[in-house]
């Protein structure tokens, strides 16, 4: 059947994931305050909290096992034309946010579980399902839609990262890698420690057009050690590009350059103002909105959602719905940190016998 075809191993086990993370909530709804005079009883409210949990893995877990098809050399040779290509360049050692995002997704166990507030922190069960942990999903998202997001994926690894199509190589993965530098419409390189992310930074400012150039330049670890990072970052540039960068990175984390070959600074659309406008955008999603300036300036026409009222209407729902569990969050846990402080306040004073 036609309506089936669109259908992936990936994407139906997500769809069971928001199943049993929405049976989970209303398991623990049902439980402690019924509906229509019907309660659920002989089951512990733990065991739908531990439902919701294992929807909640399995939401990212299936992309992780299936994921997108891996790319094949072979595609290189094909008669059809080929789609826009996005090759994303990064240490493997960011891969192993894998863990994180799995415990991202079992939390929808713990808020299902904590529902505290009779059906109102419902929405929360499914908010970690809109975190994300890595960079690597929010290209994903601003990219996809445009073309083909590949990375090269780390030799062995049981779990996709969420985000690029893997391609893996065997033999000489130096050549293979540099062939797809000269096919990718643009090269997102991501600096860090490792000799092979280092040859890889090396090389494309040697090969690849500076018009085709991204460097994402948030560099790992804190003070001293990302002052390292950017001046050996900024010293390769200096000796394959001669160009000389500003002394000090700043808040705009992306590096590319325009038609003359000049280095340009640029920040992602992600202050509370313009989140706020992208809310009620034309996409309605907020994580395309915040990369199109970054496309724009490097002459790629951003995805253009169709301008569908039911669409946008579902998207700000959504959003605002999120916003509102995050409000309320933040609002219980500074309620809750102000009763403890009262409370060991009145037992020192006990003590003391003041």
């Amino acid at each position: 059947m036609t309506i089936f075809q669109n259908i992936t191993r990936a994407s139906f086990l997500r769809g069971a994931a928001l199943l049993l993370i929405l049976g989970g909530g209303q398991g623990v709804y049902l439980t402690r305050w019924g509906m229509f005079g019907f309660f659920l009883t002989g089951i512990p409210m733990w065991c739908f909290g531990v439902v919701a949990a294992v929807g909640g893995v399995l939401f990212f877990l299936a992309p992780m096992i299936f994921g997108s098809a891996s790319v094949s050399p072979v595609m290189r040779s094909s008669d059809r034309p080929e789609r826009m290509l996005f090759l994303y360049l990064r240490p493997f050692e960011l891969d192993a946010r894998n863990v994180l995002q799995l415990m991202v997704g079992a939390s929808a166990g713990v808020l299902a579980y904590s529902n505290l507030l009779e059906g109102f922190w419902s929405p929360l069960c499914f908010l970690p399902l809109i975190i994300n942990v890595s960079k690597e999903q929010s290209f994903h998202d601003a990219l996809a839609p445009l073309g083909e997001f590949i990375a090269c994926g780390r030799p062995g690894e049981r779990l996709q990262p969420v985000g690029a199509s893997r391609v893996y190589v065997t033999g000489d993965w130096q050549r293979e890698i540099t062939e797809y530098m000269g096919r990718a419409r643009l090269v997102i390189v991501r600096p860090g420690d490792s000799p092979s992310i280092k040859w890889e930074v090396d090389q494309v400012m040697e090969t690849v057009p500076r018009e085709r150039l991204l460097f994402y330049l948030r560099f790992r670890g804190w003070g001293k050690r990302k002052e390292r990072a950017y001046e050996d970052f900024r010293a390769r540039v200096r000796a394959h590009l001669h160009v000389e960068l500003p002394e000090r990175l700043g808040r705009a984390q992306y590096l590319a350059f325009d038609t003359s070959g000049q280095p340009r600074f640029i920040r992602e659309a992600n202050g509370p103002v313009e989140l706020i406008r992208q809310t009620f955008s034309r996409s309605g999603d907020v994580s395309r909105d915040k990369f199109r300036p970054i496309l724009k300036a490097l002459g790629i026409e951003p995805f253009t959602q169709p301008n569908n009222l039911l669409h946008n209407a579902v998207h700000v729902v959504l959003w605002l719905s999120a916003l509102a569990s995050i409000t309320l969050v933040a609002a219980a846990t500074m309620w809750l940190m102000l009763v403890l402080t009262l409370v060991s306040l009145r037992l020192l004073r006990l003590a003391l016998g003041i």
